[in-house]
């Protein structure tokens, strides 16, 4: 009789998690969810048996093997997903990803919990991932001890995802003036500033904020922005109009920073 011995599911990594993506023509938001697993262990992992639930559901058939360093990306449908990203996923599952948070457990064939996450759609969970076309993937794969903090969470380098790859590390910043980061410039900005400068509306990125750059955000910034928007005759400092860091020693920081686009 030939015996196999079943590796232990302990570096097996949940790696990226498409939970509000982008709709399409052809399909809705709903049909472009996935989630993606890691195999980061030496050996090819067995995952017949393995069984996911939490907001959707998906029972590993015979034969699941995940050779060492593979991805096993799961979708909510499979033309979608193949129309999208080009290939088919690993499986199919049932159910679907909560938009405002839920979660995802996975366990081995004898049922003992490999290891469970619940996500939420709000700070400090990057909220870039809630329908901005942006996935949830970890900060550091190789490190499970972060892997159920939100701070252990960020925003896919690009948006869609990379399923069935590494992530890329994105270079990180914001775009002056873009005070309610939607990623353009308008009178929205201005009115988000003014209701965070004297409603204290929470702000997401108070380098954005700090329009004239003086490391402070007060009146004078609104009145910056809104000279450039109706006039144009006032220039606004880097990093504008393209997404960067901040040239400019000050105290002010972003809450989530952003990735930059390509």
């Amino acid at each position: 009789a030939l015996f196999t011995v079943r590796q232990p599911l302990t570096l097996l990594r949940l790696t990226e998690i498409m939970y509000h993506p982008l709709g399409s023509e052809l399909h809705s938001s709903k049909e472009y969810e996935f989630i993606e697993f890691k195999n980061t262990a030496p050996r090819t992992l067995d995952l017949t048996g393995v069984t996911i639930r939490g907001g959707i559901a998906y029972d590993f058939p015979e034969g699941s093997l995940l050779p060492p360093g593979d991805f096993a990306v799961l979708a909510s449908n499979a033309d979608a997903f193949e129309k999208r990203y080009g290939r088919p996923p690993f499986g199919v599952f049932r159910r679907n990803l909560g938009n405002g948070g839920d979660s995802v457990e996975v366990r081995d064939p004898a049922g003992a919990v490999v290891f469970r996450l619940s996500y939420g759609d709000e700070a400090p969970w990057p909220e870039e991932a809630d329908g901005e076309g942006y996935s949830l993937v970890p900060v550091a794969p190789w490190n499970s001890s972060t892997a159920s903090a939100p701070d252990g969470w960020r925003p896919s380098a690009e948006i869609g995802g990379s399923p069935g790859f590494d992530d890329a590390s994105p270079s990180t910043g914001f775009v002056r003036g873009d005070v309610n980061v939607d990623g353009r410039l308008d009178i929205g900005d201005a009115v988000s500033l003014l209701y965070i400068l004297f409603a204290c509306a929470r702000e997401r990125c108070a380098d954005a904020g700090d329009v004239n750059d003086d490391g402070a955000r007060d009146i004078s910034d609104a009145v910056t922005l809104l000279v450039f928007l109706f006039e144009g005759s006032r220039p606004i400092p880097p990093p504008f109009p393209d997404c960067g860091e901040d040239p400019t020693e000050d105290d002010l920081e972003c809450e989530s920073p952003r990735p930059c686009p390509p």
